[in-house]
């Protein structure tokens, strides 16, 4: 995984664990770590030097290490009790740095993120520069003609999932291309079940990035 799409990566999980500041900080700070070892396959660090970076006691760091453990971001081989012993880290994949060749192959989940985020930026700076009241006409004749296919997405979602279907932001015709492309239609149908089981779906704004964090903690449960 590139450096972006580790970040990425980690605000796809926050959206289920809501990491506090301190756990965020601590990934970020391997994360910088990381980066500064050349991206190798693991590190090592003292649990004393950790929490002293992240300005945090070792009882504090203990709890925050352990809950991004627990989430899947991170794994460690402990090294001692955080009085010079070092801990080996993992990242939990193989990554690449910055602009490297393999950047241009591992980057599929994160550019589905970054391409609709960069979508809707674009869509509201067209609206206001053309003012958004006056040519909402000309806007919508933008937008490509629903397929078939996914007029029956819509149909099966109103159907059997009514509480995806009230969400803020609703899958568009482009992210369920998407998901069609990254998913057989067996794993949509589960991961959709699963999101509409979910109890904290209300919380939630946005279908396709839910569904990406679904599709993330399934791939790493196996």
């Amino acid at each position: 995984m590139t450096y972006i799409e580790l970040i990425n990566r980690f605000w796809l999980i926050d959206e289920l664990w809501q990491f506090n500041g301190c756990e965020t900080r601590l990934y970020f700070y391997l994360l910088k770590i990381a980066n500064m070892s050349g991206w190798a396959d693991a590190f090592e660090q003292t649990d004393l030097k950790v929490s002293a970076a992240v300005g945090v006691s070792s009882d504090t760091f203990k709890k925050a290490q352990k809950k991004l453990i627990k989430s899947g971001l991170i794994s460690i081989e402990t090294g001692g009790r955080c009085y010079g012993n070092k801990s080996r880290y993992f990242l939990g994949t193989k990554i690449y740095p910055p602009n490297s060749v393999a950047n241009s192959v591992a980057n599929s989940v994160a550019n589905s993120v970054a391409n609709s985020v960069a979508y809707i930026k674009n869509k509201t700076k067209t609206k206001i520069e053309n003012n958004t009241f006056s040519n909402e006409k000309d806007i919508t004749k933008e937008k490509p003609q629903e397929s078939e296919n996914f007029k029956n997405f819509k149909t099966w979602i109103k159907t059997n999932t009514p509480r995806l279907e009230a969400m803020k932001r609703p899958f568009t015709q482009d992210e369920y291309e998407k998901i069609r492309a990254m998913c057989t239609k067996e794993e949509i149908t589960e991961l959709l079940m699963d999101m509409e089981n979910w109890v904290d779906l209300k919380k939630r704004i946005w279908a396709f990035k839910t569904f990406l964090t679904f599709k993330e903690r399934r791939n790493k449960n196996g």
